[in-house]
C-alpha cells in the first residue's frame, strides 16, 4: 500500500513539473531560454524532541507502630541436687610377700663321663712289594781256555811246555792256570737267571693298640646355688576406692514468657503523581542546499529535479515515519 501510494505522489509530481515547465516556456515567449534549477531542497529529519507526561508513582514510608510482643527469656533458678562422688585413699594392709634368696647346697648329680680303654686290635693293611719270578736256562759258554787263548794266542809256548797264567776270578780271588799246548773244550754248557720283577700288593695284619671312649654314668655330689622361697608378711599401701554422697545447688535456665510492647517499623504505600519529561522521536522537515552541476543537453529541466528532490524528501519522512 505503501509503495503504490508513492509511485502514486511519484507520477503526480512529474506531471505538475512537465505541465509547469510548458506553462514557463509559455512565458518566456517561446525564446528557448533554460530555467534556473533551485538552490535548495527540503527533507525530512528524524529527531528527539523532549515531551512532558504525568505519572502514578507509588513509594514506601517507614512508620512505626506500638505492638505486643510475647517474649521468651532464659531465667536462671538455683536447684538443689545430690550426687554420689568416689575418691581414692590411701590404706596401709599386711600382705604375705613371698621373697626368693639363694644360696649354696650339695646336690646329687648324676652325669655321664668318658672313660678311655685301651685295647688290641688286628689292623690289616696293604704293603706293596717286588717279586722276581724268573726262570732258569741252559746257555753255551766259552770255557776258561779259549778265553785265554784268545787273549793270549800269539803268545802259545811250544808243545809239550808250560806256562802259568794268573787272572783275577769270580770272587776277586787270583788263580793260576798252567796251559799246555794240547787240544781243550772250547766251550761249555752254564745255566743262568732270567729276572722278571712283578709287583704285588701283600695284606698284612698288625696288632695295634686302640683307645677308646666308654660312656659310663656315674653319681657325684656338687655345690650350687639353689633358690629357696620363704613367706613373710609385709605392710603394704593400698589405694582403695571410698564412696560418698554430696549435695551441691545448681543454676538451671529455664524459659519464662511476658508480653512486651514494641515498637514495630512497617512499609505504608503512599501514591503521588509526578511531571516527567521524555524524548520522543520526531520527523522534522528541514531545507537544505543542493548540489549545483552543469548542465547538459541529456539532463532535465532545474525545475524536474526540484520536483525529484522535493518527491524523494517526502518518501524519505514516510519510510522514517513508519506510516502508510
Amino acid at each position: 500500500m505503501f509503495s503504490n501510494n508513492s509511485l502514486a505522489v511519484l507520477a503526480g509530481l512529474l506531471a505538475a513539473g512537465g505541465v509547469f515547465a510548458a506553462d514557463k516556456a509559455q512565458q518566456d515567449g517561446g525564446k528557448g531560454q533554460t530555467p534556473q534549477a533551485p538552490t535548495t531542497r527540503v527533507v525530512m529529519v528524524k529527531e528527539c524532541v523532549p515531551e512532558t507526561y504525568q505519572c502514578k508513582v507509588v513509594t514506601y514510608k517507614n512508620e512505626w507502630v506500638d505492638e505486643n510482643v510475647r517474649v521468651c527469656r532464659m531465667v536462671k533458678v538455683p536447684e538443689t541436687r545430690t550426687r554420689t562422688v568416689m575418691h581414692h585413699e590411701w590404706v596401709t594392709e599386711m600382705r604375705q610377700v613371698t621373697k626368693k634368696h639363694w644360696e649354696w647346697a650339695c646336690v646329687e648329680e648324676t652325669k655321664t663321663v668318658y672313660r678311655k680303654v685301651t685295647t688290641c686290635k688286628p689292623v690289616t693293611t696293604f704293603v706293596t712289594k717286588v717279586e722276581d719270578r724268573g726262570y732258569w736256562t741252559c746257555k753255551e759258554v766259552p770255557t776258561l781256555h779259549s778265553r785265554l787263548k784268545m787273549a793270549v794266542g800269539h803268545l802259545c809256548a811250544s808243545k809239550g811246555e808250560s806256562h802259568h797264567v794268573s787272572f783275577e776270578g769270580k770272587g776277586g780271588k787270583g788263580e793260576t792256570v798252567v796251559s799246555k799246548c794240547e787240544p781243550c773244550i772250547e766251550t761249555r754248557m752254564v745255566r743262568c737267571w732270567h729276572p722278571c720283577r712283578v709287583t704285588v700288593q701283600c695284606p698284612v695284619t698288625v696288632m695295634k693298640k686302640v683307645t677308646e671312649c666308654v660312656p659310663e654314668t656315674v653319681t657325684c655330689m656338687k655345690k650350687k646355688l639353689v633358690c629357696r622361697e620363704t613367706v613373710c608378711e609385709k605392710p603394704v599401701k593400698v589405694c582403695k576406692p571410698v564412696c560418698h554422697t554430696e549435695t551441691f545447688t545448681v543454676c538451671v535456665c529455664r524459659p519464662e514468657w511476658t508480653t512486651e510492647t514494641r515498637q514495630v517499623c512497617r512499609k505504608v504505600p503512599v501514591e503521588s503523581v509526578e511531571t516527567r519529561t521524555r524524548y520522543v522521536a520526531r520527523c522534522v522537515a528541514k531545507e537544505v542546499p543542493i548540489e549545483t552541476c552543469d548542465t547538459c543537453e541529456g539532463c532535465l529541466t532545474g525545475k524536474v529535479k526540484e520536483l525529484m528532490g522535493r518527491a524523494r524528501g517526502i518518501l524519505g519522512h514516510k519510510k522514517a515515519c513508519d506510516c502508510e
